[in-house]
């Protein structure tokens, strides 16, 4: 009695359920728009960004910021060096110090941008480079560091450490963190639009916290404080709408020094009646030597 009970639910039960079974099946690929899963954008892993060494935490939701970063490659290598590798550098006033990760790859014949090293070649014994004028075999995961000031541009400090990952025929990619110190900057607004600047473009992750009143480093903008409609920046120039919630877009474009172009792409990150905080990508174009 009971197994006959049991299958006389089974078969109420399954009556319910299979025409729901057959309208999701005729409806569901005639929803227009419906993506398929291969076409479903990746999630992306912000526990691994946070790994690669000099992108700031609180960064790590900024969309495709290793894209903008030129970076792409960097969400797969481990064991790279990190910010401490480089030597500290103080912001004085009038100076500008951005640290963070970078990628390069160098042709047989390229000089590795703002250094010494050269490569000359690729031999079965590895990568052959010059570097401060001598000759250097590397082979995977061996370091490519450099320390001195960018060639041509006084009053502008480089500092350099790469791990090779990559070696082909022709052809070496290398991974790790870089840091540039310029001083003397007075910061313009304007000059060339934004993309355009000749020489040779580094980009950096950064953070700033501000108290009211004090300036964006390298920019014009300053933080006034907390107004009802959202954080407001000064410097902006007249007519132009100077307030910013969580998440807004803040874009400075000017000149650091008659030399050196930059091109600042943050957003407000955090603010309150005694503080805020702003961050993003900071992009320089240095003269090419």
């Amino acid at each position: 009695m009971i197994r006959i009970l049991w299958q006389q639910m089974w078969r109420r039960l399954w009556m319910l359920i299979l025409p729901a079974l057959l309208v999701g099946a005729c409806t569901m690929p005639n929803v227009p728009g419906m993506p398929e899963l291969s076409d479903m954008p990746e999630i992306p892993d912000l526990t691994r960004l946070t790994d690669i060494p000099g992108i700031p935490r609180e960064l790590a939701d900024v969309p495709n910021l290793l894209q903008e970063l030129g970076l792409g490659d960097l969400a797969n290598l481990e064991d790279l060096p990190g910010l401490d590798t480089l030597p500290f550098l103080r912001s004085e006033p009038g100076a500008l110090v951005l640290r963070g990760p970078v990628e390069r790859g160098v042709q047989v014949g390229e000089r590795i941008p703002g250094t010494d090293i050269v490569l000359q070649g690729i031999t079965e014994e590895g990568a052959v480079f010059e570097i401060a004028g001598m000759r250097s075999v590397r082979t995977y995961a061996d370091s490519l560091d450099f320390d001195g000031d960018w060639p041509g541009v006084p009053g502008v400090s480089y500092n350099l450490r790469l791990r090779l990952y990559q070696i082909s025929r022709d052809r070496v990619r290398a991974a790790g963190v870089h840091q540039v110190g310029i001083l003397n900057v007075a910061p313009v607004v304007g000059g060339a639009q934004p993309g355009t600047p000749a020489g040779q473009e580094l980009s950096f992750p950064s953070t700033w916290g501000l108290a009211p009143g004090a300036a964006i480093p390298g920019t014009t903008f300053t933080y006034v404080g907390v107004h009802e409609r959202g954080a407001e920046i000064g410097g902006l120039g007249e007519g132009i709408y100077p307030y910013h919630k969580l998440g807004d877009s803040v874009r400075w474009h000017g000149q650091l020094r008659p030399d050196i172009a930059a091109d600042y792409q943050l957003r407000m990150l955090a603010y309150g009646a005694d503080s805020a905080r702003v961050g993003g990508i900071v992009t320089i174009y240095l003269p090419a030597p």
